[in-house]
């Protein structure tokens, strides 16, 4: 890999491709302020509603779970764009001139790759990222013209952050110190299956966009729709052979436990496994690409 090179290319798409991104930028950045907006008007019309003083406990409660509960909208967002961003991973070959164009660029398939790469996570996150902190003024700036106590203006970005780590009841890490190490245990293997179906979600929709370059978008949810209901019949029939195995067992804490972690293991030995699978295949699919072929033709 040379560095210039890749500068270079990177320039280069940034510069052909700048409407695309920065239609990106503004839709991505109205609708996470949009929600911020919601859930402003919102928390202004129940604190209104409220025949309360501004520091009963009614009234904190209302301004902390409204602004929790909009930052948790923003987070779900944020995931949901991160994926729509995974499926305009391969944007400038959605058409023959532009294969043409990125394909017989002076650059090698692994810079084009590693840049694009860069662009959706990186890229994505940190305008997510932006995003959320101009929602946070918009909201700061309309509570302030609201007449909002400044102690009760929450900050969003504070609370979007907060979304990453595990928070019991605002405690932070004091009350992540006071739990069992029992629950403690099955949180991190939950956290950690949410993380591993967060990337594997997002690889497949970037695998997604290096099989079809038009329209790839709606085509993977299709096919994740399809695969959902076939993982979700074989769950199915895991979990009722898993219960039948238990019954024969007496329920044995011990058995139980063993049988849960296996099952646990052997999922994310899959998930794990078959993102990987796409990637790979995503990268091949990129170095072999072609002009035509028979998913993308115009």
């Amino acid at each position: 890999m040379e560095f210039n090179r890749f500068v270079q290319y990177a320039k280069y798409d940034l510069t052909i491709n700048k409407a695309f991104y920065r239609n990106t930028s503004i839709v991505t950045a109205s609708i996470i302020t949009g929600i911020a907006v919601m859930g402003f008007l919102i928390r202004w019309t129940m604190i209104r509603n409220l025949n309360v003083g501004v520091d009963s406990d009614e009234t904190i409660a209302s301004w902390y779970y409204s602004i929790n509960a909009t930052v948790k909208v923003i987070f779900g967002v944020v995931g949901i764009l991160m994926m729509v961003f995974a499926g305009c991973f391969n944007h400038p070959l959605r058409n023959k001139q532009g294969r043409i164009s990125t394909l017989t660029l002076p650059a090698t398939n692994g810079e084009k790759f590693l840049w694009h790469t860069l662009l959706v996570i990186i890229g994505g996150f940190l305008l997510c990222v932006v995003s959320v902190v101009a929602a946070d003024v918009v909201n700061a700036l309309l509570s302030l013209i609201a007449g909002f106590p400044t102690d009760k203006i929450h900050s969003i970005t504070n609370h979007f952050f907060r979304c990453f780590v595990w928070d019991f009841s605002g405690e932070g890490m004091e009350g992540w110190s006071n739990i069992s190490p029992f629950r403690r245990t099955y949180h991190n293997a939950f956290v950690g299956f949410v993380l591993a179906s967060s990337i594997w979600s997002f690889t497949a929709f970037v695998f997604g966009n290096s099989v079809k370059y038009r329209y790839n978008i709606i085509w993977t949810i299709l096919a994740l729709w399809v695969l959902n209901f076939i993982v979700t019949i074989l769950g199915t029939i895991v979990f009722s052979m898993f219960v039948f195995n238990l019954e024969n067992h007496d329920f044995n804490l011990s058995y139980y436990e063993n049988s849960g972690w296996t099952l646990y293991w052997i999922g994310m030995a899959i998930i794990v496994g078959t993102a990987a699978l796409m990637w790979w295949k995503s990268w091949r699919n990129y170095k072999n690409a072609q002009i035509t072929n028979k998913w993308n033709r115009i």
